[in-house]
């Protein structure tokens, strides 16, 4: 939309320096020049920029050089920067840092490189031996950095590659690379990872992006060394739009944001070149114009000489992301000319508008052709004078350097120095350009010396005095003949403008004063141009400094000797007495200290430097210990291993004492399991411990009685909090299943036990095994069984023949194939369920050796229906002795049945005979038929098998051979001869007793019906009455004997349906 572009050249968040040269390449030697060339991205159009270049030594941190360099951004928003360092005097490992700065001159980015540098062989100055520097590379992660690179400018959805360069890798370490592209708005676009195993020297890798579209983006790279972050690095760039083929416009502008130009819009007037100017010191800039009222995007600038010693201007299209209606932009170049370029040369410049992916007819932009998008410009170099220009002179606070502030017109190259020096003259060498430098001179003479530079074309003069300085110093404290009973005291003093200084003790040094005497210089920081080498105010004063010293008995002299400048020398002496001390040891306090097992002594002594010897009550009587003493108070600790009162004693010499009694308490061990509850069930494998836990010094949680976890030592201060552990814990557990205790176990200082233990159940889930196949019982010929089998929530399982476990080589875990052996076993699977608790299911089997004839009755077994047949029986085909055989199948062999063809299924006697083919009780009726089994011998029977002495035909209980009533009614009472009242005549009268109203009528009485003699009465009423009355009973004679004929009648047939 023009105007309102955040992006490359218009934001500094995308401005970035990347140093390009790569030092781990070569090797640099002292009094040697470093080059340094440093490329700038997405510079901020229409400002000045500027970047400051050191080189720092890494052991000291001290700037050996600094420079800065400053420009106007017009047009390129890339600038490239080369130069170099002044010589290095020392050998050693330094660091090239580079920082960019806006117009306020707030940081934007900076970038370092690691430099080496080893003493050069021609070097005989200093105290340099050479060739003894080495690297840290490999070793120090501190020297270990990382180099993101991508081109400035890419176009849309082409395939670039990134560069990522590691420097100073650690040796063997895991190196990993993490990088990544993000855009504008933050949204990563890219990313990628890789690692490697470090080498000690560089590497470079070059990851491939394609397909970002057009904007503004941000490489990245992350650094990490064994997992940890080590450095990191970014480089932005810009993505443009691809405008070319013409075939992607759709005429609506495209890409273009800048005023929505359509093709039919011939823009390839609009881009003019005008306002050329080249000044005296070829320095040439140009504008280029739109002239139209409409913005175009991506306008630039071709520029190029006809001459290749002319260099300065930009060897590629110069181009800006839009140029707005009617704007202009103004492009610039200084021009710098080679020793190839004679004066006099004729020199031609072109100058070309143009517009990025421009073309003919029918493509985003025409290619600008008006008369004015052209500019050539001739002219004839004349060759400028050279000159040296030194701004200042003048020495440090250490009267030791002269710092040289210089710079060169119309040169850059070696500016050779030479000065005044103690051999005569000494001579150096550094970089000049049309920057301003410093220099450092190190003179080995006093008085003025002169200082000249030389160039081609030139050489400048300076005069710097170097005068030798006034020694000045003293001992401040203590004053002469001081006198003292300490065994050591503090010497202040005080020196300046020396070059060394010692303090003795009777002759003998025992204090070095620091050679450094610039503490109070303000100069020095030099920045460039602003350098006047005016603000030394310092006088190297190091006054206010102190030495420690131990003093002999008796007197001493203590001197002050320092050297200046020119070997000056300057001597302040003191005498000290020291007075023979009296010796104390003094025990100033003594307590338990927070953990109870040691005691802290607080003690010093009097008059007294050396060891205390201790002795202390312990549980092996007594302990011994030392420590040293002085004057200050100290502090030993004494492991303690008794308890109760314990008495501490400190000697010095073996002569002077002091004790103090210290009163030990065991504490009290506390602890309990908090969760689970007891008895708590679980279906996991993992359970979480809770307890408390404190006064302990070994504890450990207890599974089953087999330590799982130590919880080592706890003691807590619950007053103090002097620890930093708690009494509370928590702790995962992992049980078996089944039943377990867990125990929290816990022994005090003094061997005290504290035990707290729960059960809890892990759920065993149920448990079963089943052979499936052979059934028990079965018999097999051979001797390898084929056994199935299935299992539920098994462990572990085996197999056993007779109680014995077998190996198998099965791998089918519901089928084994088991070498039983001949003969009758036992085959069972054992299981195991989770809680380890076994199960079994068993088989018999009888495996048949298919040769065998085991009772050697001439038929192998296999086919011997009789197996065990006594030895020397006669058998059939089958093997079978008569007496193993059951021909009829009544369960009486052969040669016991005495019926030998029973009907199936009959129920037999021990003899082989059923019911029909017997007659037991031998009365000629089979058993089967038989309803009285057990009729004497010799009886006369019915049909049934049964005698009258086993019958009663008139169920009335006599039986039929002794039952004199045979036809007795059913249900009438008899007596033993089977009669029934209604059959028995007692008296003989007629009239039977059922019916007999006289019962004991005399024998021969005539009675009448009822059984009574006939009434004597007489008269007609009574003989009639009785007649009325007995008319109406029935004649006992004929009534009685049809009811008795009835009863046998009845009685006689439920006997035939009974049998």
């Amino acid at each position: 939309t023009g105007g309102n572009n955040t992006g490359c050249g218009y934001n500094s968040l995308h401005s970035s320096i990347n140093i390009q040269s790569n030092y781990t390449q070569s090797t640099f030697y002292t009094n040697q020049s470093i080059p340094m060339s440093a490329t700038i991205s997405c510079a901020v159009l229409n400002t000045t920029m500027m970047f400051t270049f050191s080189i720092i030594k890494i052991s000291t941190n001290i700037t050996s050089s600094s420079y800065n360099h400053s420009w106007a951004v017009q047009q390129n928003l890339t600038h490239i920067y080369s130069d170099s360092f002044s010589p290095v005097i020392n050998a050693g490992y330094y660091k090239v840092m580079v920082n960019l700065y806006d117009s306020n001159y707030s940081l934007l980015d900076s970038d370092s490189e690691y430099v080496t540098i080893v003493s050069n062989s021609n070097n005989t100055g200093g105290n340099n031996t050479g060739g003894n520097q080495t690297s840290p590379c490999g070793t120090n992660l501190s020297y270990t950095t990382v180099y993101a690179s991508v081109s400035s400018m890419v176009m849309e959805n082409q395939s670039f590659s990134t560069g990522i360069y590691v420097n100073c890798e650690i040796l063997n370490a895991t190196m990993m690379l993490d990088y990544w592209i993000y855009d504008s708005n933050n949204y990563t676009v890219f990313s990628g990872n890789q690692s490697w195993n470090g080498t000690a020297n560089s590497s470079l890798l070059v990851p491939s992006v394609s397909g970002l579209t057009a904007g503004y983006y941000t490489f990245h790279a992350d650094l990490y060394v064994n997992g940890a972050f080590a450095d990191s690095d970014a480089a932005s760039f810009m993505v443009y739009a691809n405008n070319s083929g013409g075939g992607n416009n759709s005429g609506g502008g495209g890409n273009n944001t800048g005023g929505n130009n359509t093709v039919p819009n011939n823009d390839s007037h609009c881009l003019t070149l005008g306002y050329f100017t080249i000044s005296s010191t070829y320095f040439v800039t140009i504008d280029l114009i739109n002239t139209c009222s409409f913005a175009i995007n991506y306008p630039g600038i071709n520029s190029s000489a006809d001459n290749s010693g002319v260099s300065g201007l930009y060897n590629y299209t110069s181009w800006w992301y839009m140029i707005g209606a009617n704007g202009t932009y103004n492009y610039s170049a200084q021009l710098v000319f080679d020793s190839s370029v004679l004066n006099g040369t004729n020199v031609t410049l072109d100058f070309e508008a143009t517009i990025l992916n421009c073309g003919t007819n029918g493509t985003y932009h025409y290619c600008p052709d008006s008369n004015d998008s052209t500019l050539s410009y001739e002219f004839q170099y004349v060759k400028p004078p050279t000159s040296l220009i030194i701004y200042s002179a003048y020495l440090n606070s250490d009267n030791d350097r002269i710092s040289v502030n210089y710079k060169t017109q119309n040169y850059n190259g070696y500016v050779n120095w030479t000065y005044d020096s103690s051999n005569g003259t000494s001579s150096t060498s550094s970089y000049a350009s049309s920057y301003i430098r410093t220099t450092y001179i190190y003179p080995s003479t006093y008085g003025e010396i002169q200082i000249c530079g030389s160039i081609s074309g030139d050489t400048k003069c300076v005069n710097v005095t170097r005068n030798v300085r006034t020694l000045y110093g003293e001992i401040d404290y203590p004053s002469n003949n001081f006198t003292t009973s300490a065994s050591s005291i503090y010497i202040n003093y005080f020196g300046e403008n020396y070059t060394t200084g010692v303090l003795e003790l009777n002759n003998q040094t025992f204090h070095h004063l620091s050679s450094q005497n610039a503490n109070n210089n303000t100069g020095g920081n030099n920045t460039g141009e602003n350098n006047t080498g005016e603000n030394n105010t310092g006088g190297n004063n190091t006054g206010g400094n102190s030495a420690y010293v131990n003093l002999p008995l008796g007197w001493s002299t203590i001197c002050l000797k320092l050297t200046g400048d020119n070997n000056t020398t300057l001597s302040d002496c003191i005498m000290v007495y020291r007075e023979t001390p009296v010796q104390r040891l003094i025990i100033d306090s003594a307590v338990l200290y927070y953990d109870n097992n040691y005691a802290k002594v607080r003690y010093y002594s009097e008059n007294y430097t050396g060891y205390v010897y201790w002795t202390y009550d312990s549980s092996n009587g007594t302990s011994t210990s030392s420590s040293y003493a002085s004057s200050s108070v100290r502090t030993t600790y004494l492991s303690l291993s008794t308890f109760g009162t314990i008495q501490i004693c400190g000697s010095i010499d073996n002569s002077t004492f002091d004790c103090v009694n210290l009163n030990r308490v065991a504490r009290l061990v506390e602890g309990n399991l908090i969760s689970p509850n007891n008895n708590s069930m679980y279906y996991s494998s993992s359970i979480s411990i809770q307890y408390t836990a404190n006064n302990y010094s070994t504890g450990y949680i207890t599974l089953n009685s087999q330590n799982y976890t130590n919880l080592y030592t706890n003691f807590y201060d619950y007053d103090n909090n002097t620890n930093s552990t708690s009494i509370f814990g928590n702790y995962s557990m992992y049980i078996p299943y089944g039943f377990s205790t867990i125990c929290l176990e816990l022994t005090g200082e003094d061997g005290t036990q504290l035990s707290d233990c729960i059960t809890v159940e892990r759920f065993v889930p149920p448990h079963s095994v089943s052979i499936t196949s052979p059934a028990t019982g079965v018999s097999f010929t051979g001797q390898y069984l084929s056994l199935s089998y299935t299992l539920e929530n098994s462990s572990s399982h085996h197999f056993t023949v007779d109680g014995t476990s077998v190996y198998t080589n099965s791998s089918n875990s519901t089928m084994v194939q088991i070498d039983v052996g001949f003969g009758t076993h036992e085959v069972c699977v054992v299981s195991n369920d989770f809680a380890n608790q076994m199960s079994s299911d068993c088989v018999t089997v009888n495996m048949i050796d298919p040769n065998a004839d085991t009772d050697s009755d001439g038929v192998i077994d296999t086919s011997d229906s009789c197996p065990n047949t006594t030895t020397g029986s006669n058998v059939d085909s089958n093997g079978c002795a008569s007496y193993q055989l059951d021909s009829d199948s009544d369960g009486v062999t052969d040669n016991l049945d005495l019926c030998p063809n029973t009907t199936t299924g009959s129920s037999v006697d021990s003899n082989g005979c059923a019911a029909y083919e017997r007659d037991t009780d031998g009365d000629g009726v089979m058993d089967n038929l038989d309803i009285c089994p057990s009729t004497p011998a010799n009886s006369i029977v019915d049909s049934y098998g049964c005698s009258n002495s086993q019958t009663d035909s008139d169920s009335d209980g006599v039986m039929d051979n002794s039952d004199l009533c045979p036809n007795t009614f059913v249900g009438s009472q008899v007596d033993t001869d089977g009669c029934a009242p209604s059959q028995l005549d007692s008296d003989s009268d007629g009239v039977v007793d059922s019916f007999d109203q006289c019962p004991f009528t005399a024998t021969g009485v005539v009675v009448d019906q009822t059984g009574c003699p006939p009434s004597t009465d007489s008269g007609d009423s009574s003989s009639s009455d009785d007649e009325d009355d007995s008319s109406g009973l029935p004649s006992i004679g004929v009534f009685g004997t049809l009811a008795a004929i009835a009863v046998s009648f009845v009685a006689v047939i439920r006997r035939e349906q009974e049998e």
